[in-house]
């Protein structure tokens, strides 16, 4: 059997080695799939890194934009700060009636990230409080009403609203219209956190006209850095693909490791992606 001499053996070998960097690379430049664990100093042996012009407004405009939602901020001063402190556009979802819900909002409103309103609604676990400023599938109408209008007053610049828990209101239909109505009529929009694949809140308020939009990925359903890590890469992953998504995360100590090492492992990431209020994702009303 004839074989090739060493030397084009070897060329080959490189040619092959440096076809399938250059693939890498180029699958990176373009956005597609999951980003590669690669470093900029291991692409730069594989094939040298073009030097960029900067991008224009229209090319930032088409950039496929990702919105994180920090749920449950307001029992914590500590670790609210230290959200407030990444240096990415955050929106903040505050309980009300808790410790610090005022003074994070202010410290929050202040800095100039979107504020929602977490309003808690009733679980199917009867051994899980929602906490103060709940509402229940037995309460009627007015109170329903009076009891988000009493939260909005409390988080007075909420420009939105999304679910605390809810995973038995927000699959009643009825209730979920109740609850709606005084948000639309403050002119605010709704997020459904989906807390329950039965939720029928975000087609309730397609229904009523309200700007509306649904949760994606939960970061932290297991507070663990690196399963949060790869939760964000699988935000950001279908933000490429369909031009937006939304992520909701919680004032976990892992949580915020593990946002701080992702943009750390891609700090070109904003070339690519933007990270914006949860505002600029929502549908408005039919």
């Amino acid at each position: 059997m004839h074989r090739a001499p060493e030397n084009v053996q070897a060329f080959d070998s490189t040619r092959r080695t440096l076809l399938k960097g250059a693939g890498f690379f180029f699958i990176a430049l373009a956005g597609h799939g999951a980003l590669p664990p690669l470093s900029h100093a291991a692409w730069k042996l594989v094939l040298p890194i073009p030097k960029r012009p900067p991008l224009s407004q229209k090319t930032k405009e088409l950039r496929p934009k990702v919105a994180i939602v920090i749920d449950d901020i307001g029992n914590s001063l500590h670790l609210g700060r230290e959200f407030l402190a990444l240096p990415i556009g955050l929106t903040f979802s505050i309980l009300p009636f808790r410790p610090f819900s005022r003074q994070l909002m202010d410290e929050i409103a202040d800095a100039g990230h979107e504020i929602l309103l977490h309003q808690p609604m009733e679980p199917f676990r009867q051994d899980i409080d929602p906490g103060p400023g709940a509402i229940y599938t037995r309460f009627p109408a007015p109170r329903i009403h009076d009891t988000i209008r009493a939260n909005l007053h409390q988080i007075n610049v909420a420009i939105g609203v999304n679910n605390h828990m809810g995973s038995k209101f927000t699959a009643n239909r009825e209730k979920v219209r109740e609850a709606l109505e005084p948000i639309k009529q403050d002119g605010l929009f709704f997020i459904d956190s989906l807390t329950t694949p039965r939720s029928v809140a975000y087609d309730t308020a397609r229904s009523l006209h309200i700007s509306t939009a649904h949760r994606n990925v939960f970061l932290d359903c297991r507070p663990d850095r690196e399963a949060t890590v790869k939760q964000m890469k699988r935000l950001v992953a279908m933000a490429i693909r369909w031009g937006k998504a939304i992520g909701i995360g919680h004032p976990f100590p892992t949580t915020l490791l593990a946002i701080k090492q992702f943009l750390s492992m891609y700090r070109g990431l904003d070339e690519k992606i933007e990270f914006v209020g949860v505002s600029r994702l929502i549908s408005h009303g039919q």
